[in-house]
């Protein structure tokens, strides 16, 4: 027997002007049987049923087909625990038997399977065709495989009787619906009568779970070219410069992300219906300027350089100052000549004292002004760059605030000192 248990689909294809879809399409197994009780040659061929069936999943279902091998499947003889049990292979049940010949409970198998997530058909479609004459007739019957393997797992296959009643349950409890019936006498009438059945009998069923036609389309309106898309934190494509349509994209919440080299990484959250359409127009914004950010940290860094000179010409500023230094300082009419300053001056000589006249701190450079001035330009710079504006603009104006309250500092200093 050959069974697929899971499909990821993701394909791309380009159209016109840099048109470009980019299917996402991710399906379910659906297993499927073509049964042929009689074992003759029908009206129509196995191969079309096949197909049409095939169809009619792709297009209107997020299921796709594994079929069941029918000579393997053929000696079932038509009994639906025995063909269930065969579209599901992940389930023994003699693997559940206790000791005491009870039964551990299903659950525990339901339990083995979400696990290891195993991709499982939920879904078992059985096509009967019966041949014979001039017409055939056509069954279709949908099973749920899990109520089906729950009532497998509740019946001891050695009690007498039980293969009849497992029959009888498993038709009351696990099958969709009445099964749908149909005489055809050519391909055309075949594809008819399944079309009808996808539409008025299968939907209803697979339309609760969620299995009929779910998908939406996300269209992204943008000729950027080179930009990796990535769904729900999936790579899935990359744009052509044109145009992008996300073709199967199961209904819901989900998220988009397009990056670039040269962009910055675009990120939005959509919302996309069954059957509907999803258009976004992304604001794709260069990536960081690489002088803005250089300027930027240069700004930063040399703020805390700017601290550290500062630091270190205020500590030179208060271990030169001596303040056992005499100094004598001629008067006349009440006038002294000279000049001074509380803050020691680049000038400043205390070797020059004690002597007539001798002015110890000439006019010049005051130092510990100076260096906190120093302190306080380089913080401006640091803490400005870091906790205002983006690395995508030049810091013009941390740059220019920095230097004002440097200058302020120093110049209200130099005006208040005596």
């Amino acid at each position: 027997m050959s069974l697929v248990l899971s499909l990821a689909l993701t394909a791309q294809t380009a159209g016109p002007a840099g048109e470009q879809d980019i299917a996402l399409n991710k399906r379910a197994p659906l297993a499927f049987l073509l049964f042929t009780p009689t074992g003759e040659a029908g009206v129509v061929s196995s191969s079309v049923l096949i197909r049409a069936v095939n169809e009619r999943v792709e297009r209107d279902t997020d299921l796709f087909v594994t079929q069941l091998d029918p000579l393997e499947a053929a000696e079932c003889a038509g009994r639906l625990a025995c063909i269930a049990k065969k579209a599901r292979p992940d389930y023994n049940r003699l693997q559940y038997e206790l000791g005491n010949g009870e039964m551990a409970p299903f659950a525990e198998h339901q339990a083995y399977v979400a696990k290891k997530k195993l991709a499982y058909p939920k879904y078992l479609m059985v096509l009967s065709n019966i041949t014979g004459g001039e017409r055939d007739r056509l069954g279709v019957t949908l099973l749920d495989t899990d109520v089906a393997l729950a009532t497998i797992h509740t019946i001891d296959p050695r009690r007498p009787g039980a293969t009849q009643e497992l029959e009888v349950r498993l038709r009351q409890d696990a099958v969709l619906g009445e099964p749908q019936w149909g005489e055809v006498a050519s391909a055309a009438e075949a594809e008819r009568f399944l079309s009808d059945v996808f539409a008025n009998h299968l939907r209803r069923r697979l339309d609760d779970a969620g299995h009929w036609r779910p998908y939406g389309t996300v269209e992204l309106l943008t000729t950027q070219p080179g930009l990796e898309v990535r769904w729900d934190g999936e790579p899935v494509g990359v744009s052509q410069g044109g145009p992008v349509r996300l073709l199967g994209v199961r209904a819901g919440a989900h998220t988009l992300s397009l990056t670039h080299p040269e962009l910055r990484t675009y990120e939005t959250e959509v919302a996309v219906a069954r059957d509907g359409v999803v258009q976004l127009r992304p604001e794709l914004v260069p990536a960081v300027d690489p002088t803005a950010r250089a300027m930027r940290l240069g700004l930063m860094y040399g703020g805390l350089g700017m601290v550290a000179a500062g630091g270190a010409v205020t500590a030179v500023a208060l271990a030169k100052q001596d303040g056992d230094v005499l100094t004598v300082c001629p008067t006349f009419d009440g006038k002294s000549d000279c000049g001074g300053s509380g803050f020691i001056s680049t000038g400043y000589d205390p070797g020059a004292a004690p002597g007539f006249g001798a002015d110890v701190n000439p006019g010049g450079v005051l130092m510990a002004p100076l260096g906190y001035s120093m302190v306080a330009t380089g913080a401006v710079w640091s803490l400005g760059t870091l906790l205002f504006g983006d690395d995508e603009h030049i810091p013009w104006i941390q740059a220019v605030a920095g230097l004002a309250v440097g200058g302020l500092s120093y110049g209200l200093s130099h005006a208040l000192s005596p």
